[in-house]
């Protein structure tokens, strides 16, 4: 389950700037976990994880250094995913480092 937390974070974004554009947007990688989290800067979310873990599904805001986010969850297949819904997360996030906990956990990312 605690893997399952990370959920979701969005799609790489390309060029241009979408509504959750910030520094933080992009791929982050798992350095606790084998997991990983894209956060896009069309809010798109994506969360892979263990066991074939996979949540999709979007965030409600470009995120800043510190503080909490809507994450709703789409879709999630495989693993030990968070169920589909909507989840309050906790973070902190800095131009190499990415916390999350959206209620089972911190789980901590890099670039």
């Amino acid at each position: 389950m605690r893997a399952s937390i990370v959920v979701t974070f969005l799609l790489a974004a390309g060029c241009g700037g979408g509504r959750c554009m910030s520094d933080f947007t992009g791929h982050w990688v798992g350095t606790t976990l084998a997991d990983s989290v894209d956060l896009g800067d069309d809010c798109s979310f994506r969360y892979t994880g263990s066991g074939g873990c996979e949540s999709l599904g979007e965030y409600a805001a470009p995120i800043g250094n510190q503080g909490s986010v809507k994450v709703s969850i789409g879709s999630s297949t495989g693993g030990l995913c968070l169920p589909a819904g909507d989840y309050v997360c906790v973070y902190s996030a800095s131009a190499k480092t990415l916390t999350f906990n959206c209620g089972g956990g911190v789980t901590s990312y890099g670039r």
